[in-house]
């Protein structure tokens, strides 16, 4: 588990990028905010008040959503020290759509 300050999101700019508009951020069950949607804007930041958890996660209900890249900032929290356990190997996302 980590205290997550906050969830730096860059939107996609080449096209689509009103679909971030109403994108959820939670901790673990926490909910952190929300993205409102401002024409040219590219990052946008949600603060998440040192929120505990072991998983981020950023949801849009009904509408698709692109994410260029999504920045976690935080420190381990007092029961579990952060450890990274995939040094030099590839990561992945997970994602649902395109029926």
């Amino acid at each position: 588990n980590s205290a997550v300050s906050k969830v730096v999101i860059h939107n996609r700019v080449d096209c689509c990028s009103e679909r971030i508009d109403g994108a959820k951020v939670y901790v673990g069950d926490v909910f952190c905010g929300q993205v409102v949607y401002e024409a040219g804007k590219v990052i946008y930041e949600v603060e998440c008040g040192d929120a505990v958890g072991e998983s981020v996660k950023v949801v849009q209900n009904d509408q698709y959503l692109t994410l260029c890249e999504v920045q976690v900032i935080g420190v381990p929290s007092d029961d579990t020290p952060l450890v990274n356990i995939a040094p030099g190997y590839p990561t992945w996302q997970s994602s649902e759509g395109w029926p």
